[in-house]
């Protein structure tokens, strides 16, 4: 607001959004929908063959356009094969007859894919298909050993071979960060690192290696990968039958090192990861510690009204429990289930609420126990336009609570009666009576005033 200006405006760029965490996404949206924000420009990058309509990313754009910010959606697609001949004579300084032939053929490889241009053209100089000449002071490449050289899928391959042959723990190091996605915080690095591998100052030694073979570079406390390429290819040295097994230790990893009060900041990445790797944990306790860590994380993903992903939690925490989850984990399995129920009305699936709160009043113990799903199940009434049958629910859980209601006020003369009884009681009063009231304390009035 202070230094973006008419003459002078701020452009923001935020790339690869599809990995952007939901703080992240959260604050993006605040700042694009500030009404008080002027002159400033908001660019979004992402790719959108990895963000679905159950992708956080979506639900944040959908809530940006619903506040009548102007949006105009780019889809960047592969370059053109003039563009190519155009943009190769121009950094060959050349003729575009002179490249015509190169530029078919690097079109050919890449399809137009701008990252594996670069990358195909970069193996061609490494392999010595094209050069500088310093006699003629122009480039030159030989035509018949370009046409047997690698496709762009051999060109990644080309770049698994290259981290190969690199030492065996900087190859450890970055594959660990690679399970984590394209970027990752030093401080959480540390913490899902095995020292039985590799120490504290060879990480240190391995991470500062890996920015100079240009795999990572750092941006403050960041580590990040070079380009999404570049992770792929470094995932792809995991054995895909192991990969699993890596995003469990990973994160299970981070979860149990972590201290106490940073367990917020890296909940949401250790259940991932976790999560990922579920098929691998046996053990009951286990399995309950790795439910209640879902049960954490969707509560903090309500928190922030990220619901599908909410949801994905809760979801993955039930299916944690074993058949007889209600006798021996009876508050976990209440709990997952009541904001599982909770945080599928939000996102519309009334079909799920139904079949959670079907359990919950079949197991639940007590009548208090029931409380938040009657709640649930009045709302989705409500959403359904079954008004009648949403009333009855509340009257009845009111009644239990000992509040007992009319059904139904067969003169409205009688409850207008009693409206304007209680609205001439307060127009009496001054403000010192008001300050005098007590705040309600009876727990059961103060739950059936939530059902009113």
């Amino acid at each position: 607001r202070v230094l973006g200006t008419p003459s002078n405006p701020i452009i923001l760029v935020f790339d690869d959004l599809q990995w952007a965490d939901t703080y992240s996404l959260h604050l993006i949206k605040l700042l694009v929908t500030d009404t008080h924000t002027r002159n400033c420009l908001f660019i979004g990058c992402y790719r959108d063959d990895e963000v679905d309509n159950a992708h956080p990313l979506t639900a944040n754009l959908h809530k940006i356009e619903t506040k009548s910010v102007a949006v105009t959606k780019i889809q960047v697609i592969d370059i053109k094969q003039e563009d190519i001949y155009s943009w190769m004579s121009d950094a060959f300084q050349m003729s575009a007859y002179l490249t015509a032939s190169l530029a078919n053929i690097v079109h050919q490889k890449t399809n137009g894919n701008a990252f594996c241009v670069l990358q195909y053209l970069q193996l061609l100089r490494d392999e010595g298909s094209l050069h500088w000449s310093c006699r003629t002071s122009s480039w030159k490449w030989n035509m018949r050993s370009i046409e047997a050289e690698l496709s762009p899928d051999e060109t990644i391959r080309t770049l698994s071979n290259g981290i190969l042959q690199l030492s065996e723990k900087l190859q450890y190091v970055i594959k660990l960060i690679s399970c984590v996605g394209s970027s990752c915080i030093e401080s959480t690095i540390v913490l899902f690192i095995d020292e039985m591998k590799v120490t504290r100052d060879e990480l240190l030694s391995c991470l500062d290696l890996a920015i100079h073979e240009r795999l990572l570079i750092k941006e403050g406390p960041i580590y990040r990968f070079t380009h999404d390429q570049i992770q792929s290819a470094t995932y792809s040295l995991i054995p895909e039958d192991e990969r699993c097994l890596w995003h469990l230790k990973v994160g299970l990893a981070i979860w149990t090192n972590v201290p106490d009060r940073r367990k917020d900041d890296v909940v949401f990445v250790s259940a991932d990861q976790i999560n990922r790797g579920i098929e691998f944990i046996k053990l009951e306790d286990l399995r309950k510690k790795v439910a209640m860590l879902n049960l954490r994380a969707g509560q903090k993903a309500m928190s922030l009204s990220t619901f599908s992903s909410a949801a994905s939690y809760l979801s993955t925490g039930i299916k944690l429990l074993n058949q007889n989850c209600w006798e021996k984990n009876y508050d976990l399995s209440l709990h997952l289930h009541n904001y599982y129920s909770e945080v599928q009305y939000c996102n519309g699936n009334f079909s799920d609420v139904a079949q959670v709160t079907g359990v919950v009043l079949k197991e639940g113990k007590s009548f208090y126990d029931k409380l938040r799903v009657y709640r649930i199940i009045m709302k989705t009434l409500n959403s359904d336009n079954k008004l009648n049958e949403a009333v009855d629910i509340g009257i009845d859980v009111v009644a239990r609570l000992g509040k007992e209601l009319p059904s139904h006020y067969s003169e409205p003369s009688v409850f207008l009666a009693n409206v304007n009884n209680i609205k001439e009681k307060i127009v009496s009063m001054t403000v010192d009576d008001f300050l005098k009231i007590k705040p309600m304390e009876d727990s059961d009035t103060l739950i059936a005033m939530n059902f009113l």
